[in-house]
């Protein structure tokens, strides 16, 4: 009986050979064993190009010294990209599983929408090595797509969600490229609609606004939104146009301008709607002349319209007894 067992164990070891031998030479498959789809070698990676066909949109993050930049149009300047998304959807896109294709030929191509000449969303790593392309099509099933790398046959089915190779600029943005380095130590607000202008100036636990001193809680609770300054996007073109100045910020040497977008009046031929904030832009003078949308209670902190300077304390006239009481 156990002569037979083994016996049986030799035949079927001999079968998984002889299948492998066929299935690593066969033309339209894989070896087994050659699982990743993209063979690039990630150090070498210098350019990720998206396509979007049907909205016929494209995008370019490129390497740069510090990390990647990001640009949807070659006639404007790069703008600075969101690198660990940029890295996490590069590494997606190598460990793409392609061991086993869904089908090779022409009408499989065709009928998944991986072709050349039509295809949902294409994908290009650039590297020293060349480019490599990938044709993306139609979805399987949840968070899957067809795939396939331009000049092979093969298509796979692998675990990637198109909206993750987006093309919209502020998908890739980088929230914080308006951000200071540091706390700033002297910050003149011209706040151009109220007409004010108002100066602060310190830094840890002596703050004056105007020469007078304040509260050091609130003056480094101000003085700290410059370091974590987050945009919401790029301004549309329509934005741009329809933009005014707000105010104006300097924050020890670099300027900010805040601007606002009102809303158009709508008349009803009853009574007039008054125009209403739409949204606020910002621009840093040093970074960019393009202007980034920015939450509403950003643009007026920046403009220190919610802010409510107290008085400094003094402790020793605050608590006269407890100073008695120590000497």
């Amino acid at each position: 009986m156990n002569k037979h067992i083994v016996w049986l164990a030799g035949l079927l070891a001999l079968q998984l050979v002889a299948l492998v031998a066929v299935v690593g030479s066969g033309p339209n498959l894989p070896a087994v064993g050659e699982s990743r789809l993209l063979d690039v070698a990630r150090p070498e990676i210098k350019e990720l190009g998206l396509e979007d066909r049907a909205g016929g949109t494209s995008l370019v993050l490129k390497r740069a010294t510090d990390g990647w930049v990001l640009q949807a149009d070659p006639a404007q300047a790069p703008l600075a990209a969101d690198a660990n998304k940029v890295e996490g959807v590069i590494d997606q896109l190598l460990g793409l599983d392609g061991s086993w294709p869904v089908g090779s030929t022409n009408a499989t191509i065709e009928r998944f929408e991986v072709a050349d000449d039509n295809y949902q969303r294409q994908v290009q790593l650039v590297s020293d090595s060349g480019t490599t392309t990938l044709m993306l099509g139609t979805s399987p099933s949840f968070q899957k797509v067809h795939a396939r790398v331009s000049g092979q046959d093969h298509v796979y089915s692998v675990k990637l969600a198109s909206y993750e190779l987006d093309t919209a600029v502020d998908t890739w943005l980088k929230k914080d490229l308006l951000a200071l380095g540091n706390t700033p130590q002297k910050i003149a607000v011209d706040d151009k609609e109220l007409d004010v202008r108002q100066t602060l100036e310190g830094s840890g636990d002596s703050w004056r606004l105007d020469g007078e001193s304040v509260d050091t809680t609130q003056a480094n609770s101000y003085a700290n939104r410059f370091p974590a300054l987050l945009v919401l996007g790029e301004a549309t073109s329509d934005q741009v146009q329809r933009a005014t100045v707000a105010g104006r910020v300097v924050a020890d040497e670099t300027a900010f301008e805040v601007l606002k977008v009102m809303s158009a009046e709508v008349t009803t031929g009853v009574v007039d709607t008054p125009s209403t904030v739409e949204t606020w832009l910002l621009r840093r003078e040093d970074v960019s002349d393009r202007l980034f949308r920015v939450a509403s209670y950003v643009a007026e902190q920046l403009l220190m319209r919610d802010a409510e300077f107290a008085p400094a304390v003094d402790e020793k006239a605050a608590n006269p007894s407890q100073d008695a009481s120590n000497s």
